[in-house]
C-alpha cells in the first residue's frame, strides 16, 4: 500500500487503508523525495522497531521508541509516528510533530495477516 503525508501537518492521526485483511504486522518505508532522510520500520503493534537517517552518511536504530520517524533538517524537527493500531482495514498512525518539518512523505507499507 503505498501513500503519503503532509510533514508540515500538525500532530494527530492518520489512517492507511486498502489492505483488505486487519493486519497483525506491518513493515514500513518512508522517505522525503527531496532529501536523503527516509525511515525503515516494523511493528506487530505490540513492539515497534524503527530505524532512520537525517543524512547519507548517519542511520539511528530506534528500537521501541517508533515505528517511524522521519526528520527534515536536524533530529528534533521530525515527525514521530508512533503509537500505530491495527484498523480492519489496514492500520493507524499516531504522528507527533517536533518543531517545523516540510515536506512529503513517500510512504509504503507491507501488511502481514
Amino acid at each position: 500500500i503505498g501513500a503519503t503525508y503532509d510533514m508540515s501537518t500538525a500532530s494527530g492521526t492518520q489512517d492507511i487503508t486498502g489492505f483488505g485483511f486487519q493486519p497483525s504486522a506491518v513493515h514500513c518505508l518512508m522517505f522525503i523525495n527531496v532529501t536523503d532522510d527516509w525511515c525503515h520500520g516494523f511493528t506487530d503493534f505490540t513492539d515497534n522497531r524503527g530505524m532512520h537517517s537525517a543524512s547519507t552518511t548517519t542511520a539511528v536504530v530506534y528500537g521501541t521508541a517508533a515505528f517511524g520517524l522521519v526528520t527534515t533538517s536536524s533530529d528534533s524537527v521530525r515527525q514521530t509516528a508512533n503509537p500505530v493500531t491495527a484498523l480492519a482495514d489496514g492500520i493507524r498512525i499516531t504522528w507527533v510533530k517536533g518543531n517545523s518539518p516540510t515536506g512529503t512523505l513517500i510512504q509504503y507499507f507491507i501488511g502481514y495477516k
